[in-house]
């Protein structure tokens, strides 16, 4: 009779292991002026290890992040950088973020032209 208990509770311990408490992230990543898709953008959950690269149609995918709050943030070169909050709930597998990246404003600096001669000096030998 025991030894039934100690495997019954083996396999509940086994059970509860395997039960899924982790998520998926998934969304695009496109310009806000164009629309277009953009590739190569990098994807971090902050503070954890985990990030991803977009694929050449703007989609990427995050597996396995354990449930809880994060801060998904999208970085481009060129782009400005853009954070959202997500929240990972125990009986929600999946869920879409979609970014809309902007481009900064670059500020327009006064700028004054020089111009320079020079004589031609030949040397003759």
């Amino acid at each position: 009779m025991l030894n039934n208990s100690i495997k019954l509770i083996w396999v509940f311990m086994l059970l509860m292991g395997t039960s899924t408490s982790a998520g998926t992230i998934t969304g695009k990543v496109t310009d806000s002026r164009t629309g277009a898709a953009l590739a190569g953008v990098n994807m971090v959950i902050e503070g954890t290890n985990s990030g991803v690269s977009t694929d050449e149609s703007g989609h990427y995918v995050i597996n396995d992040v354990p449930r809880g709050r994060y801060n998904l943030r999208a970085v481009f070169i060129g782009y400005c950088v853009q954070t959202k909050r997500i929240r990972i709930f125990l009986n929600r597998s999946t869920i879409t973020e979609n970014f809309e990246l902007t481009h900064p404003a670059i500020p327009v600096v006064e700028s004054d032209s020089v111009k320079a001669y020079q004589d031609n000096i030949y040397r003759y030998r």
